[in-house]
């Protein structure tokens, strides 16, 4: 249980940090339409902070990988949704959540979709919308799984 746990702690933070590494991005992409508004005025102000929790997760991630590679076996953080069944019971449950995680898609994305309508709006006090919004899915995705497969620990 304090593996899955653990595992979907990395799943949530990489998604967050990888949310918050794009920001820098929209910020790169908006001084470079400005640039083209307007040619002879050219700069670009970016904050390279939030990068900073994914570029720690991913050297956790490489650490991880090496020592795993070294034992033979593959890592628990870079498959988060392949939990190894024992039994047929465990395949059972993880075949179910998998399906479910996949349902869940089906709900999720006109969900978005729907909240995109919203970007025009809170474009000028949010510039990283979209990205949020994008990111749902996987997360809603990551927790749906973890939420079913925990049956198996129970």
């Amino acid at each position: 249980m304090k593996r899955l746990i653990f595992s979907f702690i990395m799943s949530v933070s990489m998604i967050v940090a990888f949310g918050a590494a794009l920001i820098p991005c929209i910020q790169i992409a908006e001084g470079f339409a400005s640039f083209i508004r307007s040619p002879h005025q050219f700069y670009v102000e970016v904050n390279l902070l939030p990068v900073v929790p994914l570029v720690i997760l991913s050297l956790i991630e490489a650490v991880d990988y090496y020592l795993g590679r070294r034992k033979g076996r593959p890592s628990f953080w870079q498959y988060p949704l392949i939990i190894p069944a024992a039994d047929e019971r465990e395949r059972a449950i993880s075949a179910q959540a998998t399906a479910t995680a996949f349902r869940a898609i089906w709900f999720i994305a006109p969900f978005c979709a729907a909240l995109m309508v919203l970007h025009p709006i809170v474009r000028q006090s949010i510039p990283a919308f979209p990205v949020f919004v994008l990111l749902i899915i996987p997360l809603v995705q990551i927790c749906v799984y973890y939420f079913k497969i925990r049956k198996i620990y129970l």
